[in-house]
């Protein structure tokens, strides 16, 4: 049996838009060819029986970032080990996904049978408006513009929108409060950092 083999990793910000940047695996992406697929392990790690060209994309089984402000990112010809940069996504796309990744990580730590965490989580990137982002079933995040940052690419608001799902679905009773899932999202975001 032939295998082809690669990691998938990103550079991307660390905490906020200031130009410190490092790497970390895409955890969960998709890589297929035309008969298989496969999700990247928590290394960026993935394998397939199948060598013919793979190629990748923000897809996963837990999460996909989708890019309002043009084409969602895909990744060609993937072999050995990949770093993408903004070269080859926006940087929204690349930031959010290891962002998502991380709080979800520690979601698993803290609240492993939330249902939000079993279910892929749908985030948009780029949206055509500034100085914000939301959830509302989704999560969704703001271009820079406005004297503002890009929201996809600060850790802690992708950290505190989040958060806002954490409340939602953590919910056995009651009603949805916007003003107490504020402050539940700025303390998952706390907690998280």
């Amino acid at each position: 049996v032939r295998f082809y083999s690669g990691t998938a990793l990103a550079e991307h910000g660390v905490r906020t838009v200031n130009g410190e940047m490092t790497v970390s695996p895409l955890v969960g992406m998709r890589v297929q060819t035309e008969s298989e697929a496969v999700f990247t392990d928590s290394d960026g790690m993935w394998s397939l029986e199948d060598d013919s060209p793979a190629e990748g994309d923000l897809i996963g089984s837990y999460l996909r970032v989708r890019n309002e402000g043009g084409d969602d990112a895909e990744f060609e010809m993937l072999s050995g080990e990949s770093t993408f940069t903004a070269e080859d996504a926006t940087q929204a796309e690349l930031d959010t996904w290891v962002f998502q990744g991380q709080i979800r990580d520690w979601a698993l730590r803290y609240s492993p049978d939330l249902s939000m965490i079993a279910s892929r989580l749908e985030v948009f990137v780029n949206l055509e408006e500034t100085c914000n982002a939301y959830f509302d079933g989704t999560l969704n995040f703001y271009q820079a513009g406005d004297g503002c940052n890009n929201s996809g690419r600060i850790a802690d608001v992708s950290y505190h929108e989040w958060g806002h799902g954490f409340h939602y679905y953590s919910l056995m009773t009651g009603s949805f409060d916007g003003a107490i899932s504020e402050g539940i999202g700025d303390a998952v975001a706390v907690l998280n950092t």
